[in-house]
């Protein structure tokens, strides 16, 4: 018991004073036995139509709020919902507790959307990227929004309780759909694309709930994406010709028609497409810059898509239609990484970038799944683009977690497609800025014209919370995933490059991206307990044969903190690019590489680890 209290405590999808229920562990907390919310330190809801003791308090609810002394969070979310500025006094807790159940609950969970584009994170950066401590390019900042979501949801939760407030009846939640000027304009929009006519708001209303319930499962989690032309439907248009046979919607069939500029598009031209975007570097970028050029782009067009998709959400939850629940959390030490020695103007920083990711995916058939996604970029082009991309990409790959937008192997690849995407943008973005330059200027960013990055990711699965059973490798470019079982590498990846040529990446042509090496008809690899996965870029790749990444494993069992810094501590020995070096095994001899050096490291364990004595 005391461990399993360890554990939720001092995980992210519950903190003490929270709901279990509310914060997504999909667990019914009146199930839960009284002593685990005893030894959690967290109070239990109140029963329908209770108060709390505070609640008989005799100058009311309000009163006892006010000597409760309410934190500052706390205020500035009853300001929020009540729409206010200023102050939060005892005439503003009132009205609070006076709102309409369903109403109360809407506008909190449309300030929590609001939070992808208009929280303090913003303030936050830049007082990071003052003090250095982020690159002024912004594209580290999922952390900081998933940490302000959380504690939004946490501190809501506690306010709830502090004042005595049960959830809305599904009845309560739907009659606030219907209050004219409640909706977000994202969630107005949807009702009226799905309205057969236009009409009253009930009329809408009413038709948006029988056309979601006629969707399947897999087809309501993305009709979010149906409303407008922005960056993820268009990256689903993509992924869709290369990957997948899955048919366009409506939208998307639209949006494929515009940009080959014909009114219909039959089979053989799709194939044509695909050929185009997987063989041929030249009709590839073509392609994407035409693509470019039909996107609707506002400022951030990622954080405007997920707070788009958790609008959607929103309306789903409200109308109790069910729907998959992803939940996801950012590591804050996923791996090991070392810049190269020589630190000069044209690479003046750590061209690569990492980020580990904790997956929790509820399916419609009531089962719940597990992954952990590792990833990896190492960005070309110098010029200090090459740094600048391969954070877009890291921030694709975060932004699409935290959204709920991956919940299996095939959506991580749709996640690289759309991070290619987001990097043309932006070096579309900046060309048109350099049409306004000039002299310098104009030349520093004409010079991120040429920026892209490699990627690699290790996705690993399970049907329990602590097992990882089947294992997936999607890469792009030269860097690069292997799987070690017994000191053995049984497992890799085929780089897409020789030495400095590089025949695929994001931003510069990504005509490759495999999963376990094929474009389709792939099959998971089967897990053993004690294997190793590591995830790395070419700066380790290059230098380390496998025999001797398989010994460093075996000499470091279950660290895979010791093991990731001894990988990359091995390669860096062998920075000198005028010595070869002989490896320890019969494996030829290895030219020396002064590059950036990234590895994430992972062990498999297949059941719950064991009590220590």
């Amino acid at each position: 018991m005391s461990r399993l209290c360890r554990k939720i405590r001092s995980d992210r999808y519950l903190q003490p004073g929270t709901v279990a229920a509310r914060m997504g562990l999909f667990l019914d907390s009146n199930a839960l036995p009284p002593v685990l919310f005893e030894r959690l330190g967290i109070r239990q809801k109140c029963d329908a139509g209770k108060k709390q003791s505070d609640g008989n308090h005799p100058g009311g609810p309000a009163q006892a709020a006010a000597e409760t002394a309410l934190s500052e969070r706390k205020k500035n979310i009853i300001l929020a919902i009540l729409k206010k500025a200023g102050e939060c006094g005892k005439t503003e807790v009132k009205e609070f507790l006076d709102m309409h159940p369903g109403l109360r609950a809407l506008r909190y969970r449309n300030y929590e959307s609001s939070l992808w584009t208009d929280g303090s994170w913003k303030k936050e950066l830049g007082r990071l990227i003052a003090q250095g401590k982020r690159l002024p390019s912004g594209f580290e900042r999922a952390d900081l929004i998933a940490d302000e979501i959380d504690s939004a949801r946490t501190q809501f939760g506690s306010l709830c309780f502090d004042l005595g407030i049960n959830e809305p009846s599904g009845a309560e939640m739907q009659v606030a759909l219907m209050q004219p000027g409640e909706l977000a304009e994202s969630q107005a929009a949807f009702f009226r694309k799905a309205a057969a006519e236009d009409g009253a708001l009930q009329k809408e209303l009413d038709d948006f709930k029988s056309w979601a319930k006629s969707l399947q499962p897999d087809a309501l989690r993305h009709a979010w994406r149906r409303m407008e032309l922005n960056i993820v439907t268009a990256a689903s248009v993509v992924h869709k010709m290369r990957f997948r046979s899955a048919p366009f919607t409506s939208d998307e069939e639209s949006f494929a028609r515009n940009m080959m500029g014909k009114a219909g598009i039959d089979k053989l031209e799709l194939a044509k497409l695909s050929h185009s975007f997987s063989h041929n570097h030249a009709e590839c970028r073509e392609l994407m810059e035409r693509i470019v050029g039909l996107v609707k782009c506002p400022a951030e067009p990622l954080l405007d898509a997920a707070r788009k998709s958790s609008d959607f959400d929103t309306l789903l939850d409200f109308l109790s239609i069910p729907r998959e629940k992803n939940l996801a959390r950012i590591s804050k030490t996923p791996g090991f990484t070392k810049p190269h020695s020589v630190q000069d103007e044209q690479h003046p920083d750590n061209d690569d970038a990492l980020t580990s990711i904790s997956l929790v995916c509820q399916r419609m058939d009531g089962k719940t799944y597990y992954a952990d996604l590792d990833v990896v970029f190492d960005g070309v082009s110098g010029h200090g683009g090459a740094s600048v991309a391969s954070r877009i990409a890291k921030d694709a790959f975060e932004i699409s977690a935290l959204a709920g937008w991956i919940s299996w192997a095939e959506e991580a690849r749709f996640a690289t497609v759309l991070a290619d995407l987001a990097i043309n943008l932006e070096k579309a973005r900046l060309k048109a800025l350099a049409g306004k330059a000039s002299g310098e200027d104009r030349l520093s960013l004409l010079r991120l014209q040429g920026m892209g990055t490699t990627m690699a990711a290790s996705y690993a699965e399970g049907d329990e919370p602590y097992s990882r059973k089947d294992f997936y490798g999607i890469h792009c470019g030269d860097s690069d995933y292997k799987l070690v079982r017994r000191g053995d590498v049984i497992f890799k990846s085929e780089p897409h490059g020789v030495g400095n040529t590089i025949w695929s990446g994001l931003g510069i042509g990504a005509i490759f991206i495999k999963i376990n090496n094929e474009d389709s008809c792939y099959s998971p690899i089967k897990l053993m307990d004690g294997d190793a996965v590591l995830t790395f870029t070419d700066g380790i790749g290059d230098v380390l044969c496998d025999h001797e990444e398989g010994s460093l494993v075996s000499a470091h069992p279950g660290d895979a903190a010791g093991l990731a810094a001894a990988i990359v501590n091995a390669a860096d020995f062998r920075m000198d690019v005028f010595k070869t070096y002989k490896p320890g095994c019969s494996c030829d001899a290895i030219g020396g590489k002064d590059d950036d050096k990234t590895l994430i490291s992972r062990f498999i364990k297949l059941d719950m680890p064991k009590k220590k004595p």
